[in-house]
Order: structure tokens, then sequence, then C-alpha cells
């Protein structure tokens, strides 16, 4: 596994997907796969989040599941070596803000 370090209890659990996959609010998610897709949760309360991390020089596509993303109604591209990012989501106008 490429997997280490990981928490043995409390806190978020990892996920590790290596398919297309709908995250839950307080989902971490681990892609170890290239051109996945995760889609963010529908009908988010504000304070709900998503933390998705991408393993090696693999990409995914966040998509936003009818939110916006950063005010914007587009999916998110995560395109660097080993990206992460933090996805809180704040309100129906702004949508999930991207935190790293």
């Amino acid at each position: 596994s490429n997997l280490t370090n990981l928490p043995s209890s409390g806190g978020d659990t990892p996920s590790v997907i290596t398919s297309n996959a709908t995250a839950s609010s307080g989902q971490v998610v681990i892609i170890n796969g290239t051109g996945l897709t995760v889609t963010l949760p529908s009908s988010p309360s504000a304070g709900d989040y998503v933390k998705v991390r991408v393993l090696d020089e693999n990409y995914c596509t966040v998509a936003r599941n009818s939110s916006n993303i950063e005010s914007v109604a587009e999916d998110f591209t995560m395109n660097a070596t080993d990206a992460f990012a933090n996805f809180v989501y704040i309100d129906a106008t702004r949508g999930w803000l991207v935190c790293s």
C-alpha cells in the first residue's frame, strides 16, 4: 500500500477509491487511479466537508453535484502530483470552497 502514517483511531477515516465514487460529508477520499471522478454530496449543509488526496501523478475530477464550487457552476480538476484539497460547503451562492 502507498498509505503510511494514517491515524489508528479518531479523526477522519480515509477511503481509498480505485473507481468513480460519491463522497459523504466528513469523508477523506484517497484517489488511487487516474481519470477518476469523485462526486460531492448532494444537498450539503453549511460546514459539510470532503477532503480529497490524489496519490502520485494521478488526476481526478471533483464533480459539484449541482452545487457551486468557488461560486462557479463547474466541476473541479485536481491534476497536480500528490494534490490535496479540502472542500468546505458554505452556502448556495458560494457553494463549496476549496481549502488546502
